[in-house]
């Protein structure tokens, strides 16, 4: 018995020593079949042991294939693309089952799970394939994209192995060369159809090159197409559904569309959790925290005993689902469950930014030698990735002790040096030095949102005056008309233009910002053409400020009763009020609060959530 690797390549340095020796210890010769590279694939393939062949390419994926195919005389093929390989180890199962397989003539392939991945490693989602088969004149792929073996003189019969004994892994999807390929096979798809031979279940694969490049419409077209055609295929049938949710939460269809049709697709998919997470997010969009939660639950309940072949979004997200679920917890101020739902989170995936936040917000006023006995808990300081960790996300944060902690132990022990010194300077008041050290970063070319918001944040900490001559010709055009506006008294309105900028500097300079420079910088708010009072709200409200929101709020709604407009409706007012009482707390005057909000015409769901929890607590309180 004898087995063959084949793959075909076209520029695949990247992939190929990877694809190859996953499976070349247990194969007896090596195929590649070579489109057309202009890179070092072709040396790489032969440094290996592979015969390379050249092939003229004609658009055609199946043709290349059986090309491969042709030029061996294995038992059987292991056939991977270039951008597969199997996971570590896994090789040797594969030979364990076809030299077991081999013994008998009932199957003539192995199907087995291929895991979807980020070039980071991030698990998407897995699927089925079949990749290992025997080699015979009658077994050959068909079609010329979207290439599948097939058995001319019969159904092809496959032996299912699960991933514990055999996984491949696929990278050729991953978000960074997904548009690429999605527009190489949109073209080749669309020539079919247009011929008349595009099979009918090749609509759900347009349906994904129309998602992957955002045309929401023809995705929605193309799945609708697909189901409607009855055509079944194994571990793929769930797809189309899960491309029209997607499309239509994309395209920002009604809330209550979506839900209906995910509901209809739950019950179609009932034991898989994929809909149900859709779900679980749609409600919480839409502020219907306690629905949400109990799909949320839901989820990461069938995710434990899902083994069903079908695609399953929900695989690699327990951690995203302890942390919404924590999330609701907190904001009903449960911060016991809270707390464990958040640490279950991060026992999942401990780099996982959205929960350690709320975490840190979690524990916020809580002692120092608390937060750090918390967090060195969970952190080894002996990995450097966990103090690089550490170090960056208190950084963002602003907390300067627990930053001057691990930023310490980032230098000496590691010898890193990056960003996080500024950080620290700018957490700890020294706004020029820290300003100095974030325009050379600015000026080097390293611009992104966050450089740019926590370098204007420390030109405008530094008391600056834009008008008094201080050079900031290095700034970019718009943010130097930025700071033109901050500093100018006669301004009169802002334009929208720069609301992301205001909103995201806030964001850096509220935790360290002193009283006087905070409210100058939020008398801002009032001149823009668009209204930012209830993201402002939002930010403070997320970094526990409840007094002072409260106090902003109390004066706006005096202001606005005097007749002024200041882009706020007064029940929005009202209602944050409520919620800043309820989050300090004080739930008889919350209550009060979110009945006159009621009253005033307050609408959003949330209003609703929080009416409920403030009764269960004054319940418990007996008041």
């Amino acid at each position: 018995m004898k087995i063959a690797g084949c793959v075909i390549t076209k520029n695949e340095e990247e992939n190929i020593k990877r694809c190859i020796e996953s499976y070349k210890d247990i194969v007896d010769e090596i195929i590649v079949v070579d489109t057309g590279s202009s890179d070092n694939t072709v040396e790489i393939a032969k440094q290996l042991g592979a015969k390379v062949y050249h092939y003229e390419w004609h658009n055609d994926f199946a043709a290349a294939k059986n090309y491969a195919l042709s030029l061996t005389k294995a038992d059987w093929i292991i056939f991977l693309d270039a951008d597969e390989f199997f996971a570590e180890g896994h090789c040797f199962n594969v030979k364990k089952y076809i030299t077991l397989l081999h013994r008998g003539e009932k199957y003539d392939g192995i199907c087995c799970r291929m895991a979807n991945i980020e070039e980071n490693g991030e698990i998407k989602n897995y699927i089925v394939q079949v990749r290992i088969f025997r080699n015979r004149p009658d077994i050959r792929y068909e079609n010329s994209i979207h290439e599948q073996i097939s058995k001319k003189s019969g159904d092809l019969k496959v032996f299912f192995v699960d991933k514990e004994d055999i996984l491949i892994y696929h990278t050729g999807y991953s978000s960074d060369v997904g548009t690429t390929k999605a527009e190489r096979n949109l073209k080749l798809l669309l020539k079919l159809e247009e011929k008349g031979n595009l099979p009918i279940y090749f609509n759900v694969y347009l349906s994904d090159c129309y998602i992957t490049l955002k045309d929401w419409d023809k995705a929605i077209i193309y799945a609708e197409r697909h189901i409607s055609g009855g055509k079944s295929f194994i571990g793929y049938n769930i797809k189309p559904y899960i491309n029209i949710i997607y499309a239509m939460i994309q395209r920002k269809d009604d809330a209550e569309l979506i839900i209906e049709k995910i509901t209809e697709f739950i019950k179609k998919f009932s034991d898989n959790p994929t809909f149900y997470m859709f779900m679980a997010d749609i409600l919480y969009e839409e502020k219907r925290y306690t629905e949400a939660f109990e799909f949320y639950k839901k989820t990461v309940e069938l995710n434990e005993k899902y083994n069903g072949i079908e695609i399953n979004l929900a695989v690699n997200k327990k951690h995203y689902l302890y942390y919404k679920m924590g999330y609701i917890y907190y904001l009903s101020n449960d911060y016991e469950n809270a707390f464990t739902y958040l640490i279950e989170s991060l026992k999942e995936n401990k780099y996982f930014v959205p929960t350690f936040m709320l975490l840190y917000m979690l524990v916020k006023y809580n002692s120092l030698e608390e937060k750090f006995m918390l967090f060195n808990s969970i952190y080894d300081l002996q990995k450097e990735d966990d103090v690089s960790f550490l170090t960056k996300a208190f950084a963002i944060l602003k907390e300067r002790d627990l930053l001057t902690y691990y930023e310490g132990i980032w230098i000496k022990k590691y010898d890193r040096k990056d960003l996080t010194i500024a950080y620290t300077l700018f957490s700890s008041g020294l706004y020029e030095k820290a300003l100095e050290k974030f325009m050379e970063a600015y000026n080097s070319g390293l611009v992104n949102d966050e450089l740019t918001s926590i370098t204007l944040a420390a030109y405008i900490l530094s008391g600056y005056d834009y008008c008094s001559g201080h050079n900031v010709n290095d700034f970019k055009d718009e943010n130097k008309r930025f700071l033109e506006l901050l500093f100018n008294s006669d301004y009169k309105k802002v334009p929208k233009e720069f609301n992301t900028i205001y909103l995201n500097v806030l964001k850096q300079i509220i935790n360290v910002a002193d009283d006087e420079s905070l409210n100058r910088y939020l008398a801002l708010a009032q001149f823009f053409e668009k209204p930012v009072w209830k993201d402002i709200f939002d930010i403070m409200i997320d970094n526990r400020m409840y007094a002072s929101v409260l106090g902003i709020c109390d004066y706006l709604y005096s202001l606005k009763s005097q007749g002024m407009d200041l882009q706020v409706e007064e029940s929005e007012l009202i209602f944050y009020m409520g919620l800043c009482y309820f989050k300090m707390e004080r739930y008889l005057e919350a209550k009060e609060m979110f009945s006159l909000a009621k009253d005033r015409g307050y609408k959003d769901n949330d209003l609703k959530e929080f009416i409920l929890w403030t009764n269960l607590y004054l319940q418990k309180m007996q008041i």
